[in-house]
């Protein structure tokens, strides 16, 4: 089972996808598998080309960007 959150970065992190330097108050992914030993933190484009981040329509109708 994947298991996703979506954090905001306090001081800055590397990505584990691309390894660029995210910094302070940029938002990442925190994907825990329960396969995998250790958890992978993604940049938010990481984030959404492995289709963890995506285009979602709240209650009234408005488009947000999201972590799944």
């Amino acid at each position: 089972m994947v298991r996703v959150s979506g954090l905001i970065v306090v001081d800055e992190l590397v990505c584990d996808g691309c390894g660029r330097i995210v910094k302070h108050p940029e938002r990442y992914g925190y994907i825990c598998d329960d396969e995998e030993e250790a958890p992978m933190r993604l940049c938010e484009e990481c984030s959404r080309e492995r289709g963890f981040f995506a285009h979602k329509k709240d209650d009234k109708g408005r488009e947000r960007e999201t972590f799944l």
